[in-house]
């Protein structure tokens, strides 16, 4: 599939949470803006640190009333324990058999080597630091991630397909892209 590219409609789907199911995409969005962001899986300590990273910003983005949608890999069963710890204030969709990347067409990439970058080993030095380890493996390892903000209209305002798992806008740059 192609990639989807700035003002195309926003692919609409149903999804479930680790504590709800059969929510529609389209009926959650804000009349001000929507991020959706999609990582791996809840046992990759980058993801874990990107999801926190997301959950102490989410003031920024509650302030512009911005929605915040994150994407994982992830079954209920892994994921739920992380989201009560954190208390999470957005919906982490589970999408395990990876529908809606492909809905998005958020690639994988093609062997380890396209994972890293010099930024990235910073990052997984930082994840150590804080004390997070990687845990179980879910869907597809090689996944980039991606983000998307999503207008009140529907329409994509920024479509950002990462190089690398290093490679995604700041918590800044999703709110510009988003007003």
């Amino acid at each position: 599939m192609p990639k989807l590219e700035k003002n195309s409609p926003a692919p609409d789907f149903t999804y479930s949470t680790a504590y709800e199911n059969g929510k529609v995409f389209s009926s959650q969005l804000s009349e001000k803006g929507n991020v959706l962001m999609f990582s791996r899986y809840i046992g990759c300590s980058l993801c874990q640190m990107k999801l926190m990273e997301m959950n102490n910003d989410y003031e920024k983005f509650e302030a512009e009333g911005i929605k915040v949608f994150f994407v994982l890999q992830s079954r209920s069963e892994t994921t739920k324990p992380k989201l009560d710890e954190l208390k999470i204030p957005f919906d982490v969709i589970l999408d395990t058999e990876e529908e809606i990347y492909r809905l998005y067409s958020v690639p994988a990439a093609r062997n380890k080597a396209g994972l890293v970058s010099p930024k990235v080993l910073a990052m997984i030095k930082t994840a150590k630091d804080m004390g997070l380890e990687h845990g179980e493996y879910e869907g597809e390892e090689l996944q980039l991630p991606a983000v998307f903000v999503i207008g009140g209209d529907g329409n994509i305002k920024l479509a950002h397909y990462a190089k690398n798992l290093g490679d995604l806008p700041r918590t800044e740059e999703i709110i510009k892209a988003a007003k």
